[in-house]
């Protein structure tokens, strides 16, 4: 509950894809083949106003990040609006952590918004 702030979360059925504002893709470094994951946010707009956000992206070596919209249009403060990351890893960096970013750029250049991308092996135990 600490985490989530939500006592509808259920550990017995956990998920890695809370809506934090960072991302961590894990893939097997024992499988060659390219690797998908797809994270969905929410944001709030607790800035003054309507803002629009234009993303770039920073990606990782030997991954590719897609954002979907690339573009968040918010009317009114407090207005609330959802987006994808869907990140490829392609499978050719064998057991190297690679890292990137997700930046929201109001189009005023006022605000930024970063969330940090890792894509790691899975550390076996």
């Amino acid at each position: 509950m600490t985490i989530t702030r939500s006592k509808s979360y259920n550990c017995s059925n956990s998920s890695s894809d809370l809506n934090y504002p960072s991302f961590i893709a894990l893939y097997d470094p024992n499988v060659s083949k390219a690797t998908v994951q797809i994270f969905r946010r929410t944001v709030t707009n607790v800035g003054e106003g309507s803002a629009t956000y234009q993303v770039k992206i920073v990606q990782p070596e030997g991954s590719t990040i897609a954002i979907s919209p690339e573009t968040l249009v918010f009317s009114t403060t407090y207005e609330k609006q959802s987006f994808s990351v869907t990140i490829n890893y392609g499978g050719n960096n064998k057991e190297k952590v690679s890292f990137g970013e997700v930046v929201w750029m109001e189009e005023n250049g006022k605000h930024k918004v970063r969330s940090p991308v890792v894509v790691s092996p899975v550390v076996s135990s």
